[in-house]
């Protein structure tokens, strides 16, 4: 539970703006939140969710 909350905290994003961000970066925002919210996770718990070429295919 501790980590849930330390990821959270490195996030430190909220909905409205990461809906803007996303907006106004024509979606490119979203593709590097998914980058670094993965390299985030798979640091901290060590558990890979998805590849560091996921955000580059998806584009």
């Amino acid at each position: 539970m501790k980590d849930f909350i330390h990821l959270k905290q490195e996030n430190n994003l909220t909905t409205f703006h990461f809906v803007l961000l996303s907006i106004f970066t024509l979606d490119l925002y979203e593709l590097l939140w998914i980058y670094k919210t993965n390299k985030t996770i798979s640091n901290k718990t060590k558990i890979v969710v998805t590849g560091t070429q996921y955000p580059i295919i998806f584009l």
